[in-house]
């Protein structure tokens, strides 16, 4: 079970967007330490993920690399 949440935290003189997840991955076997959560090249968003660990990781690196290459993506 994967557990993701996000909500947008009211400060006297600012808001954050806070992004959290549980840390428990399995692909075979349990690592009780590993990231769901992803800071993206973008300044304006995350991304994380439920699911198979095997599918899911090489996608996510995949678009790293992708946005970190391309200019364009990279701008919000």
């Amino acid at each position: 079970m994967t557990l993701c949440a996000t909500w947008i935290r009211h400060m006297p003189t600012d808001e954050e967007l806070v992004f959290a997840t549980d840390s428990c991955l399995s692909a075979g076997e349990s690592w009780e330490a590993g990231v769901k959560l992803f800071e993206l090249p973008r300044k304006d968003c995350f991304i994380c993920f439920a699911g198979e660990t095997s599918r899911a990781y090489p996608m996510i690196l995949n678009l790293i690399h992708s946005l970190e290459a391309s200019p364009t993506l990279k701008n919000p």
